[in-house]
């Protein structure tokens, strides 16, 4: 009789957008913890900062955001950029 063997699973590293480098991921966090929304144009100037295209900015800080909330016990929802 085989006995199955338990899953370990590893944590590892929030990836919000696979596509960003770790440099672009580190920088948007950076921005993220001083703060939690993003204007408009504030977006739009940091994806071209980085390089990347605007959704991907908003793309990222929306999930990271829905992330944080779970965190914090806080509905996925609410205040949605």
């Amino acid at each position: 009789m085989n006995t199955p063997v338990p899953i370990q699973h590893t944590q590892k590293p929030v990836s919000f957008n696979p596509r960003l480098t770790p440099d672009q991921e580190a920088s948007l966090e950076s921005q993220f913890s001083r703060a939690k929304t993003l204007h408009a144009t504030d977006l739009e100037i940091l994806a071209a900062e980085m390089g990347v295209d605007d959704k991907e900015v908003k793309t990222w800080y929306n999930e990271r955001l829905a992330h944080w909330r779970r965190e914090q016990g806080l509905s996925d929802f609410f205040g949605s950029i």
